[in-house]
């Protein structure tokens, strides 16, 4: 019914219309919200953030309410919607306590999440390290089964489409670091047809279906990447010992990464806050 009356809605009205919508969330004293939105790797990273807080302030499985942000097919979402399209929960088992809903209502610019900053740092480390996390959520254990290790061992994390990566700096990393085409090296991209016509294309190239490339990088013994929210969560719930690897803050480009020094600062501390956690999680950043 709300959508057929937005329909006949101006653009102020519809602003407060989801406006009454978060409000009225965020008042449910039953509740401790959690709002994610973006693809599922920044889904991720979010929510392990709302769930630290929780832990935290000793909020119970069953006054969670989780709420996922639906981006639209049309007008200034359409760049971004594929991005949106997976679900948390086919990649991480909720306490079945927790609510969980997709709410197409609320537009996403209107929602506050936690911000990338010292905080929400903290918040994460506690979703990543407290003796009681399992008892909210853990990764689905289908991420480990039916997969060879070996086959891809070093992963090589390429985005197109909507972020565009420096495809002639990783290929310059490749050859300078002696990554041939015969020691295990997968491209895994989200733009197939764009990597498949690159310098890159001398190596193995697949992807495309977000959980299974997911599933390749929990499994991966080396990741090699930009920035990207994709290929850190995976490093911070993997079970195996792994190593992620940066290519240099100035192998992005301006345009792709409006943020990038926040960011970088960003993910950064997360991977020391892993690797604290767990020597065996490493990281290291290309030095030009």
């Amino acid at each position: 019914m709300l959508n057929l009356i937005k329909k006949n809605l101006n653009k102020d009205e519809s602003i407060i219309i989801n406006l009454i919508i978060i409000k009225k969330l965020s008042n449910n004293t039953s509740y401790y919200n959690i709002f994610l939105k973006g693809g599922i790797g920044t889904q991720i990273i979010r929510f392990l953030s709302g769930i630290g807080r929780a832990i935290k302030n000793g909020v119970i499985p069953s006054r969670i309410n989780i709420i996922r942000c639906l981006y639209k097919n049309s007008g200034e979402d359409l760049k971004w919607f594929y991005i949106n399209s997976e679900d948390l929960s086919s990649y991480i088992s909720l306490n079945p306590q927790i609510n969980y809903q997709i709410n197409p209502n609320i537009n996403r610019n209107l929602v506050k999440t936690d911000p990338f900053n010292q905080e929400t740092l903290g918040y994460i480390k506690i979703a990543l390290e407290s003796e009681i996390s399992y008892f909210y959520y853990k990764l689905k254990e289908d991420f480990y089964n039916n997969i060879d290790r070996e086959e891809d061992k070093n992963v090589v994390w390429v985005r197109g489409k909507n972020k565009i990566s420096n495809i002639d700096h990783i290929y310059n990393y490749l050859i300078k670091k002696q990554l041939n085409t015969g020691q295990k090296t997968n491209i895994l991209t989200n733009d197939i047809e764009s990597i498949s016509k690159s310098k890159l294309s001398k190596y193995k190239v697949s992807g495309g279906q977000p959980k299974e490339d997911f599933k390749i990088l929990i499994n991966s013994e080396n990741i090699i990447t930009q920035l990207s929210g994709f290929t850190m969560a995976p490093f911070l719930l993997s079970k195996y010992p792994q190593e992620l690897v940066f290519l240099s803050k100035d192998s992005h480009i301006n345009d792709e990464y409006p943020n990038l020094e926040k960011d970088w600062e960003f993910f950064i501390s997360l991977c020391e806050i892993m690797n604290n956690i767990n020597p065996e999680k490493k990281y290291k950043v290309e030095i030009n």
